[in-house]
């Protein structure tokens, strides 16, 4: 098995580091408009489906530095809509110990 990163993993890896995004953006407007107390709720549940897509993404390229790129592609996402930094940080920083 070729353990290095080929142009095919670079595409899977943006296109399903891009759906997760959505995901969590869709779930994001969801909780928000039915409530402030759902709010808390937030990342437990974004948790379910974005849990499927990553381990879609481990099973389809089980190669070294995937989530280190994951990480760093939605911590640049999360800062380009105005997250708070602490979550970019947290994001590329956990990905990156994997």
């Amino acid at each position: 098995m070729n353990k290095k990163l080929n142009a095919k993993d670079f595409i899977l890896i943006g296109v399903l580091t891009a759906l997760m995004w959505i995901i969590c953006m869709i779930i994001s407007t969801v909780m928000s408009i039915a409530g402030p107390v759902t709010n808390v709720f937030y990342p437990a549940v974004v948790a379910i489906p974005n849990g499927i897509v990553m381990m879609q993404l481990l099973a389809k390229v089980p190669k070294k530095g995937v989530f280190a790129i994951c990480g760093t592609i939605q911590g640049i996402l999360f800062l380009l809509v105005g997250g708070f930094w602490l979550i970019p940080v947290a994001l590329i920083y956990r990905w990156c110990d994997l």
